[in-house]
């Protein structure tokens, strides 16, 4: 579903590493992510292999963006941006918290003009986890 894709293609690009003031960067390895949809139906958790990136990084897969606001504090981070892609609007409001290095925690409301399927607007929670090194032969993406 392209709406999934979407969502969790920006949400995956967290960095979690807790530097008060500056965006924090996502650890190199692999990574298990679970997505909770609002009415909290559980996707089954999923496995990616990842470099290291840092919160900023999240709004490049989201085409243009004409505001793209980041705030740090502590060890939560706020990002607000609303960009365009395939002539469509994304308004993104997204909440991490990364207790430490190798977890987070991220609550998301997206808006879309023009509705993709449909949807307008997706509230999601996704929990990940860093489980280490990529397994060998899999090469980090961004």
């Amino acid at each position: 579903m392209k709406l999934l894709l979407a969502c969790p293609s920006a949400a995956l690009l967290l960095a979690v590493a807790a530097l008060a003031g500056e965006p924090p960067t996502r650890r190199t390895g692999e990574w298990r992510i679970t997505i909770i949809q609002k009415d909290g139906s559980e996707a089954a958790p999923e496995h990616f292999c990842y470099r290291a990136a840092s919160f900023p990084d999240i709004t490049k897969r989201m085409g243009t963006c004409s505001k793209r606001d980041i705030r740090t504090v502590g060890n939560t981070t706020t990002i607000d941006a609303i960009c365009t892609k395939d002539n469509r609007q994304a308004t993104l409001h997204m909440t991490i918290t990364a207790p430490s290095d190798t977890a987070y925690h991220a609550d998301m409301h997206i808006t879309y003009s023009p509705p993709i399927d449909g949807t307008t607007d997706v509230d999601m929670v996704q929990d990940a986890k860093w489980l280490g090194p990529c397994p060998p032969g899999e090469m980090p993406v961004d």
